[in-house]
């Protein structure tokens, strides 16, 4: 399971150096963000396009979950969660 910020329309720069120094192949990844409005960009398509040859379990979005229903945050984590184990 593989999360960020988002920074400008996609995942945080260090995930780059992550990327590059682990050569992740042949796992299953689920991939979250959070966002402080407007949406995700292409963090998702970034992070695909960096982690070629594994398999996607789901993703999901969150905007600015400090300031939103933090109760519906935990509602809709728990069932990605529940999909992904499925």
């Amino acid at each position: 399971m593989l999360g960020t910020p988002v920074w400008a329309s996609n995942f945080v720069p260090v995930f780059n150096a992550f990327l590059d120094k682990y050569n992740i192949k042949d796992k299953k990844v689920a991939l979250f963000c959070w966002h402080g409005g407007g949406s995700e960009g292409k963090t998702f398509v970034k992070f695909k396009e960096r982690l070629i040859g594994n398999i996607f379990w789901g993703e999901v979005a969150f905007e600015d979950p400090l300031r939103s229903d933090s109760d519906n945050n935990v509602l809709i984590s728990k069932q990605w969660i529940k999909n992904i184990i499925k």
